[in-house]
Parts: C-alpha cells; sequence; structure tokens
C-alpha cells in the first residue's frame, strides 16, 4: 500500500509518501506508475517555484526560501517554507489526482491531508 500524508500549514508543507502499490511486478505497476508521476510532477513544479522565489522576496525571518526533497526505495519527502503559498495551491492539482487514484484502488493507495496545528483554511480530510 502506499500512504501519501500532507500537513499544510501557512509556512509551506510536509509531503511524505511511502510504500508499493503491489498492484503488479514492479516495472509494470500501474498505481505505482500513476502516483509516481503525480508526485514528481509536483516536486517539478516545486523546483521551478523555488528558484523563482529565490530570486524574488525572502521570508520575514530573513531566510531565504527552501525547498528539501528526499527520496529512497518506495518512499519520498517533501518539505517546503517560504514559496509564497503557491506551493500550497499547486499541490491542489496533485491532491486531485492522488484523490481519483485512491478512490479506484482503495486498498492500494491512501492520502490524508492535513491542516498544521496554527490553523488553515484547509480542512483535514
Amino acid at each position: 500500500m502506499i500512504r501519501v500524508q500532507v500537513t499544510l500549514g501557512r509556512d509551506g508543507l510536509a509531503l511524505s509518501a511511502v510504500g508499493h502499490a503491489g498492484y503488479a511486478p514492479r516495472g509494470q505497476d500501474v498505481v505505482c506508475a500513476g502516483v509516481s508521476a503525480l508526485l514528481y510532477g509536483f516536486v517539478a513544479y516545486l523546483e521551478g517555484l523555488s528558484s523563482i522565489a529565490t530570486a524574488g522576496a525572502f521570508l520575514q525571518d530573513g531566510g531565504a526560501p527552501h525547498l528539501e526533497v528526499s527520496e529512497g526505495d518506495g518512499e519520498l519527502r517533501v518539505r517546503t517554507r517560504g514559496l509564497g503559498r503557491r506551493d500550497i495551491q499547486g499541490f491542489g492539482v496533485t491532491e486531485a489526482g492522488l484523490r481519483l487514484i485512491a478512490a479506484c484502488y482503495p486498498t492500494l493507495v491512501t492520502l490524508d491531508v492535513y491542516a498544521d496545528k496554527k490553523g488553515d483554511e484547509h480542512e483535514p480530510n
């Protein structure tokens, strides 16, 4: 099973995707391929935002915007901060795609989206 968890907050987002769908053998698993395509497309979007934000404004606390990405076998973690909330807005497209896949394969993919403790307009799902 692929478990995707996202926490959205005023300062950015934290995304964790762990596991394998197990729908088909590795290299043939369309569920893993779909989830991976959405997530890596989102990372590419964030990388573009990061360079735009770095060239433009700095955070209120004086630090530069940043994007952290780590990956391993069946694991992807992303954390953002200071990208002008465009990171969270951009996640909407990725979230819609992940929800469609999770609806079609509910035993293979889960998606949980939370607001951080500070409060955010995005309600937990």
